[in-house]
């Protein structure tokens, strides 16, 4: 599953209007008080976060991401055997 997680302190009101532009297919949870950035250790958006099936993580990369090269794809089909 993928969960985009946004940090903006204005919340929805600037997030909702970015993710319709960006076309984002996927929820988008407002963490306005960084508890959920707090607990997996990122602060600097965008921030890919990996979680295994036990909540732990598995990989973090900071900055963009090209998600459609191959090797994501088999990093994620590694996590989910897991």
């Amino acid at each position: 599953m993928v969960l985009g997680i946004s940090i903006d302190a204005e919340g929805e009101k600037v997030v909702r209007p970015f993710v319709r532009e960006k076309g984002a297919t996927f929820p988008i949870l407002l963490d306005k008080d960084m508890k959920v950035a707090r607990s997996y250790e990122f602060f600097a958006p965008p921030t890919l976060v990996l979680i295994d099936g036990k909540g732990r993580i598995a990989g973090k990369a900071v900055g963009g991401r090209d998600l459609s090269r191959p090797e994501w794809d088999q990093l994620i089909s590694a996590l989910k055997v897991k």
